[in-house]
């Protein structure tokens, strides 16, 4: 679970998702993105 507050180093973006490292893939819409 990620609250969006927690400063996540993105390694990428593709496809709607999120890499945060250790090939963990999150969907975009759970972030705040800036």
């Amino acid at each position: 679970f990620v609250d969006g507050s927690v400063p996540y180093r993105l390694l990428g973006r593709k496809d709607g998702y999120l890499g945060i490292g250790n090939n963990a893939w999150v969907k975009e819409e759970h972030f705040d993105v800036r």
